[in-house]
């Protein structure tokens, strides 16, 4: 049997971390283990899939389904050494925010933040224009997923939302 993981992804400020503890809590009696791309921060972005490509095959074994939530993309598990069609089947959930709320959303982070995410120290409305177009890649590019879909979550975080993730990784891993 595949291994399926469930990509829950999106450019800075669509709300990715947030969710992790949601769907812990949420998603508490279900197969699944839970994972922020963020926690391997300190590896190479190759070396945390290559351990996260591992870990779901070790879940699997034992019946439990993947959920990464990060901004990784589905090529870049697939460009993985350890990633074959035959083993693995990705299934995405892409996060997308308005850029208004994206702005409000990442100049409420802390300095830290901004000097890890904007490392050739650009003018803010230069580093904003990135974050925008890295966002606008993440529209193409999930669509190297098996199977993908697209939730809005402007509405900062509503129940809506938090339902509709939900009601997602539910149906892909067979559960109502």
């Amino acid at each position: 049997m595949k291994t399926t993981i469930l990509l829950i992804t999106g450019a800075c400020g669509s709300g990715k971390s947030y969710f992790v503890p949601i769907l812990k809590d949420r998603l508490a009696g279900f197969k699944v283990r839970v994972h922020d791309f963020d926690e391997k921060i300190s590896m190479t972005n190759e070396a945390a899939v290559d351990l996260f490509l591992t870990l779901s095959e070790d879940y699997n074994k034992n019946g439990f389904f993947t959920i990464i939530c990060g901004g990784i993309l589905p090529h870049e598990i697939k460009a993985s050494k350890n990633y074959s069609s035959d083993k693995f089947i990705i299934d995405c959930c892409l996060l997308n925010v308005e850029e208004v709320e994206r702005r409000k959303r990442l100049l409420l982070r802390n300095e830290n933040f901004f000097l890890l995410t904007n490392p050739c120290k650009l003018p803010l409305e230069e580093w904003f224009q990135c974050i925008y177009n890295s966002a606008k890649k993440y529209n193409e590019l999930i669509k190297n997923a098996d199977f993908y879909i697209e939730i809005d979550n402007t509405s900062n975080f509503n129940e809506n939302t938090i339902n509709s993730v939900c009601s997602w990784i539910k149906s892909r891993i067979g559960e109502k």
